[in-house]
């Protein structure tokens, strides 16, 4: 059985029910930079929507049910907090949720858990790529990103140059963000152009929400 994990958190006494994983579109909207995080790439081919609901049916196990309940509720209600389960530990949602009373018709004392979340799963590695810049043309190099832009922290290990597009920007023994440099959905191809710099590229990757 898999069970509840908030923040980081495992809650084993808190089971989620198979198949009671709901996700809800609430609205179909164009989506602020300011508002979620660069989330900007909002298309007909790749929705974005402004908010989604997430609902998981839980089964608490133990001697003291409600207390289960009501500590469980004291931790996020009204919380921005990390949401996933047992079995999905590589990726989280974020959002506000709250605990419902306890329900009757599917076997038991059971409750609910709603959040409304940021249209995106999270995935809980940061993405790394490693490489070397070359003089010249400079070495290609491609970072695969998914669908929510990313801006990432750009490390070398001494002087260089990184190419988008036509931009060049240049890179020292630093590491930092790149004013303009955001990775758009999909396959990112930049050069490094330098003698033998070592440069690392790190960002967080998110996909379009789904329940599973």
């Amino acid at each position: 059985m898999r069970h509840l994990v908030i923040d980081g958190a495992s809650y084993a006494e808190i089971l989620v029910l198979p198949d009671s994983v709901d996700l809800t579109q609430l609205e179909k909207v164009g989506v602020d930079v300011d508002e979620v995080s660069a989330s900007d790439n909002a298309s007909s081919d790749n929705p974005i929507f402004h908010d989604r609901r997430l609902i998981f049916h839980c089964s608490p196990i133990g001697k003291d049910i409600p207390w289960t309940r009501s500590k469980l509720a004291e931790a996020i209600n009204g919380k921005v907090v990390k949401f996933t389960t047992s079995d999905m530990l590589d990726t989280y949602w974020i959002g506000k949720g709250e605990v419902s009373p306890f329900l009757d018709g599917r076997g038991g004392s059971t409750f609910a858990i709603s959040a409304d979340i940021e249209p995106y799963k999270y995935e809980v590695e940061e993405a790394v790529i490693h490489a070397v810049a070359s003089e010249g043309e400079g070495t290609f190099v491609t970072l695969n990103n998914l669908h929510k832009h990313a801006i990432p922290t750009v490390r070398s290990n001494g002087d260089a140059e990184l190419v988008v597009g036509t931009t060049r920007h240049t890179l020292s023994k630093d590491s930092s963000t790149i004013e303009g440099f955001t990775l758009e959905s999909g396959a990112n191809v930049v050069q490094l152009v330098g003698d033998r710099t070592f440069v690392e590229f790190k960002w967080k990757r998110a996909s379009c929400s789904s329940a599973n």
